[in-house]
């Protein structure tokens, strides 16, 4: 028949997911993503700095290029330079005054801003090695409650496999494909129940009835989208 083994197999399938799930639900588990999601951002913040630093380092390298262009004092003879040569000088220096006034303020900006940043990186440096180390620790813990419920619920796993042997395969994968998608709420097969669907109650016999006339027919509700049987 085919729904008498899905029903079966769903009985099990749902005492391990529960079962699973009051472990991946735990205080344990959600520290563990509690430190992920804080290692994470963490991760994003020091990045963000380096960002920040690599600015800052831009602009000073900008500032020194500037300074490599200013012709030496020894280069620059005055002796033979003309009234308006000297003039056009003059105004230069003068603007290269103005724009290195300009430039110490940003350097000293840069260089404030710098030590800032090695600051806040150091710490939140550090901070991320103490939670990842933490989080580290916790999985070693975690694993080990993992693997002691494989080991207790090994019986029912390969139970539950024998089980999907005997399950046709076209209803095994309707079942499957309902339950990773995760649209459906346990159960997911339900009996026809006077007309209507034994989960959410609508009315199908009008749209499916004529699918489920002997026991062991199914058919799939249209509201709920659960796997309805007759028996």
């Amino acid at each position: 028949m085919g729904i008498d083994e899905l029903l079966e197999y769903q009985k099990i399938d749902i005492s391990l997911t529960n079962a699973r799930k009051s472990i991946l639900e735990s205080d344990k588990a959600k520290t563990i993503n509690d430190l992920g999601t804080k290692a994470k951002h963490l991760k994003a913040t020091i990045e963000a700095g380096e960002k920040s630093a690599t600015a800052c380092f831009d602009s000073v390298y900008k500032i020194k290029r500037y300074l490599d262009d200013i012709p030496p004092r020894s280069a620059i003879n005055v002796d033979t330079l003309t009234y308006e040569q000297l003039s056009k000088l003059e105004n230069e220096l003068n603007s290269h005054k103005t724009h290195l006034e300009r430039l110490k303020k940003e350097f000293e900006s840069n260089n404030e801003k710098l030590s800032q940043l090695n600051i806040k990186h150091n710490a939140e440096y550090h901070e991320l090695i103490k939670v990842s180390n933490s989080r580290s620790s916790k999985m070693i813990d975690f694993k080990k409650i993992v693997d002691k419920f494989t080991e207790d619920h090994d019986s029912e796993t390969e139970l539950l496999k024998e089980i999907a042997k005997r399950v046709p395969r076209r209803l095994l994968t309707l079942y499957n494909e309902k339950k990773t998608n995760g649209a459906h709420k346990t159960p997911i097969v339900v009996k026809y129940a006077d007309g209507s669907c034994g989960a959410c109650g609508y009315d199908i016999k009008a749209e499916v009835g004529n699918k489920l006339k002997k026991p062991g027919d199914y058919a799939e509700c249209p509201n709920c989208l659960r796997i309805v049987f007759f028996k």
